[in-house]
């Protein structure tokens, strides 16, 4: 863990100090950390992933049915993922360096597009703040993050975007809601009329509530996932520093700037929405959706310091309130714990 921080803290540093070389550096810093996550021993939802990991490798030696590996895998990217890594060994480890490849280097992809500049801090930040919860856990959002990231600020043709979107989804399914943002028109409407996706989440909330009752009550559904008051005010919370950073209008160099712009924070409101909604019926997807969020609030930050105006004061508040909201998530959900404790064997 100490070598993970000191590697970020280097990256942003050299970033810094030699700013032409930002593309190289956030490059190497996405390859190292996902060698390092891929190596690791430990972790959230470790040893079920590996027990997943190896109950997929035997089906693919039986030659099991495609539809059971998919259901044993979750999902179909991280079942053919472990196909691929079938055929060279059975271990753990490669499954998860592939995983990890994948998930930092769509991020850096995304931060070499779209972030002018800042690009490793971005990634180092993301790395210090979110990989805990993502690319050392939940490695199937992590990935489809990425995707989804690429394909909703991607500047190509629709169908291109389309086809990011679908890769995304095919690594995790909670990130599906965010394709309404390929489209411009819902894009540009969603962001100039917030207060609309305020309401709908307060009767989707109410809406959602009652059936999580009525579905435990008479189906007997023990599976939902009740949440605790915590895990509703996070997401609150979050949605609070969103609001009040989005106020300010940023004026960017050229419009695509300011459309990716919108696109993330757009993006970052949407799914804390969905957090909130689903937080005392359903924790563990809310948490998803959160963390899908936080993702997006950080790039928005970042992307704004390229404006041509200055961060208010409501802004820089609310920015540097954010961080700390991300620290406070790491304390209480142990992520930096389990990292120190049992992630690394050094």
């Amino acid at each position: 863990m100490i070598l993970y921080i000191c590697i970020c803290l280097l990256a942003i540093f050299l970033a810094y100090i030699l700013p032409s070389l930002d593309i190289v550096i956030v490059v190497l810093l996405a390859f190292t950390l996902s060698f390092i996550c891929g190596f690791r021993l430990g972790g959230s939802d470790y040893e079920n992933y590996t027990i997943m990991i190896n109950e997929i490798h035997k089906m693919n030696d039986t030659n099991a049915e495609w539809s059971d590996v998919i259901s044993a895998a979750k999902d179909p990217g991280i079942a053919y993922v472990i196909k691929i890594a079938n055929l060279y060994n059975t271990s753990d480890t490669t499954v998860f360096i592939l995983m990890a490849l994948m998930g930092f280097m769509t991020k850096s992809a995304v931060a070499i597009l779209v972030i002018p500049k800042n690009k490793t801090l971005f990634i180092a930040l993301y790395a210090l703040f979110l990989a805990p919860g993502l690319e050392f856990a939940a490695i199937r959002s992590a990935v489809g993050l990425g995707f989804l990231a690429l394909s909703i600020t991607s500047t190509a043709a629709l169908r291109y975007k389309i086809s990011l979107f679908l890769i995304a989804i095919f690594f995790h399914f909670s990130v599906i809601l965010g394709g309404i943002f390929l489209f411009n028109p819902i894009k540009k409407l969603f962001f100039n009329n917030l207060f609309i996706g305020f309401l709908i989440t307060v009767l989707a909330y109410l809406l959602w509530s009652n059936m999580a009752i009525y579905m435990n009550e008479w189906r007997k559904l023990d599976d939902l996932d009740k949440g605790t008051n915590l895990v509703f005010i996070l997401p609150l919370c979050a949605l609070v520093f969103q609001y009040t950073f989005s106020r300010q209008q940023f004026v960017f160099y050229n419009e695509n700037k300011l459309n990716q712009y919108k696109s993330v924070i757009s993006t970052a409101i949407l799914f804390n929405l969905i957090a909130v909604t689903l937080s005392t019926s359903v924790a563990v997807i809310s948490t998803r959706c959160l963390e899908i969020s936080l993702f997006f609030n950080l790039m928005g930050i970042i992307i704004s310091f390229s404006s041509k105006k200055k961060l208010n004061n409501l802004s820089i508040i609310s920015a540097y309130t954010f961080f700390l909201f991300l620290a406070v998530i790491n304390i209480y959900r142990g992520t930096w714990l389990i990292m120190f404790t049992d992630v690394f064997e050094y």
